[in-house]
């Protein structure tokens, strides 16, 4: 895991985790606000492609770790802090009760008085965010690929292209709690919690797709884009260049 500025770092890091798990227990306990069959919408937390189906069961991408900086009007000494990942069952069915699992990982981007750092993770939600071990800098490639093995397990493998470092991670869910494979997605986040959003420099994800079941191939054709909105201010907004590569802009003031 990648070495932390400081310990006053390591700590808002550190609460991170608990901040991840309590947005995303907000999100499933209210449901997706992104309607279905809608070609573009808005979310507080959320920017990116999300591609619902019925029997979803691998996702993957690669991105390259963008340069993150302060934002106009952000104060130097405050936290910043922001994630990029893929996952299965973030917005499908999650109004359900046979729907009650995230499974995700991906890459997060801490920033401070100048100082970035970085660390990978994975999460079967509800259960807490893991730490992969990987180590990434700014201009590293990243490639994520989940394969949903079963309702209640999952396999995540993650590589960092550029230095070929590679690591795989088996998953369980919490007792009781389920996937329903019925969406994929490719996001760029702000985890929240009272840390604020990074300005970030332009940056893709490139081979999006996914396949279920049966071996069918998807891609972002058909997908919904969701922008981030915060106090009605749009921060980022992606666009699918292709059925496989989806561009996220920051466009904060």
């Amino acid at each position: 895991m990648t070495m932390f500025t400081s310990a006053a770092l390591a700590e808002q890091l550190n609460a991170t985790y608990l901040i991840r798990k309590l947005l995303s227990a907000a999100a499933i306990a209210a449901g997706t606000s992104i309607p279905r069959g809608a070609n573009r919408d808005t979310s507080t937390i959320w920017c990116g492609p999300v591609l619902r189906g019925n029997d979803f069961k691998t996702v993957e991408a690669s991105w390259t770790i963008p340069n993150v900086s302060l934002p106009n009007g952000g104060d130097e000494h405050d936290v910043y802090f922001t994630s990029q990942w893929v996952g299965i069952d973030g917005s499908g069915g999650q109004d359900k009760s046979h729907c009650t699992a995230l499974l995700q990982a991906g890459t997060s981007i801490g920033y401070s008085e100048g100082k970035i750092w970085h660390y990978s993770w994975t999460e079967f939600f509800p259960a807490e965010t893991g730490d992969i071990e990987l180590d990434f800098n700014v201009g590293d490639e990243v490639y994520v690929q989940l394969t949903a093995t079963s309702k209640t397990t999952g396999t995540v493998y993650m590589q960092n292209k550029s230095t070929g470092q590679k690591a795989t991670r088996d998953l369980n869910a919490p007792k009781g709690k389920q996937l329903c494979f019925e969406s994929v997605e490719w996001i760029e986040e702000d985890p929240g919690g009272g840390l604020p959003f990074p300005a970030f420099e332009t940056f893709r994800f490139t081979g999006a797709s996914a396949t279920d079941s049966k071996g069918k191939k998807y891609n972002l054709k058909g997908s919904e884009s969701v922008a981030m909105v915060q106090d009605g201010q749009t921060l980022c907004v992606p666009t699918v260049e292709s059925d496989t590569t989806v561009k996220f802009e920051y466009v904060g003031k």
